[in-house]
């Protein structure tokens, strides 16, 4: 099975937003919830093949959902 560097890269992410949103929610639920919607949508980009395609397509849009996400987090657990 050969597995890309792009699926490699977002295997790393998805385990550290995973394990990091395990570690947050107890004093930031709402930074835990967007990492988790992280990893979320970076696991549908590998499996739903509809979405993964239009992942592909809008790279920067799907990109920029993420860091809005992230950012999102991040100002409402202040």
């Amino acid at each position: 099975m050969d597995i890309n560097r792009e699926t490699k890269i977002d295997v790393v992410v998805i385990i550290l937003m995973v394990l990091y949103g395990i570690v947050i929610v107890g004093n930031s639920p709402v930074m835990a919830i967007a990492a988790w919607g992280i990893s979320g949508l970076l696991i549908l980009r590998h499996t739903v093949e509809s979405f993964g395609e239009f992942a592909e397509e809008h790279q920067l849009v799907f990109m920029l959902l993420l860091l809005a996400i992230l950012t999102a987090g991040f100002l409402l657990s202040w």
